[in-house]
């Protein structure tokens, strides 16, 4: 088990059978960096947003020389 620095203590049970493996648990995401987990999901939806309208500028250009 891993005691991580908070206010009350937070342990993560990364033994056994049933362990959960995410970036959270891995990398200690909790108390002091809680921040981190919201922070890399609104990078991601940043993300897809600006691909989408890439992509989409992209295939519209290259539909548009085949049709002419």
């Amino acid at each position: 088990m891993l005691q991580v620095s908070c206010e009350y203590g937070y342990v993560h049970q990364k033994d056994g059978y049933n362990h959960f493996w995410s970036l959270t648990a891995e990398d200690d995401w909790v108390c002091d960096r809680k921040e981190y987990g919201s922070n890399l999901f609104m990078a991601q939806n940043v993300g897809i947003i600006l691909n989408s309208l890439l992509f989409m500028q992209i295939s519209d250009r290259s539909v548009k020389k085949k049709k002419t």
